[in-house]
């Protein structure tokens, strides 16, 4: 099982890198009961492209604890790549740090999962951070940015060959709870030049 702890302890790391204004924290979905419909928790709201409501499950064994994040299908709860199910984290305040542990059926392939923002993306490598007793793998994804962001997609892959699934785990981020007034400015200057539909180069250099 992942160890709340060492997550807690690479947060800290980069709430001092950001800042006096950084705030770190962490979602286990342990404090919820199984079967509990989740819609917001902590100032995260929780949504997917599934058509189904995202649900406290507690089915198989999770990264940490005993819940973990999973779709209310009347069966196994599991999110599954090979329908490019996709959860998206919409965050009450900008967040430049995000780390998510998804929890796999065994062989998931390299760059299988992954945490997406409009300022980049990075994706699980082949080797699992855990294995859970029941077989189940755990692949922790860190993003950082320099740019903070409020909502990030979780995505394990959309390929119809993939025959695995997936749940979500121990969802950390560090918040930065006043953006300083120059990041406000340079947004804003992004928003109108992409309304006027300007080059991507252009805008890179804002």
């Amino acid at each position: 099982m992942i160890d709340i702890r060492s997550l807690i302890a690479a947060l800290a790391a980069i709430v001092a890198l950001a800042g006096a204004n950084a705030q770190a924290a962490v979602i286990d979905f342990d404090s919820t009961p199984p079967g509990t419909a989740v819609t917001s928790i902590a100032g995260v709201a929780f949504s997917s492209n599934t058509g189904l409501d995202l649900v406290v499950s507690n089915v198989f064994d999770a990264a940490s604890g005993d819940n973990y994040l999973g779709v209310d299908d009347g069966g196994s709860e599991v999110f599954l790549p090979s329908f490019g199910d996709v959860i998206t984290l919409d965050f009450a305040t900008a967040i430049t740090g995000l780390s998510v542990s998804f929890i796999s059926t065994p062989a998931a392939p390299a760059g299988t999962f992954s945490i997406t923002t409009l300022f980049g993306s990075v994706s699980s490598l082949a080797t699992p951070d855990a294995i859970l007793l029941d077989g189940g793998e755990v692949y922790v994804v860190t993003l950082t940015s320099a740019t903070p962001f409020l909502s990030a997609d979780l995505s394990g892959g959309d390929d119809f060959n993939l025959v695995h699934s997936f749940n979500i785990d121990d969802i950390a981020f560090v918040s930065v709870a006043e953006p300083p007034s120059h990041l406000t400015l340079g947004l804003g200057a992004m928003l109108v030049l992409l309304v006027r539909g300007l080059s991507p180069r252009i805008i890179e250099h804002v």
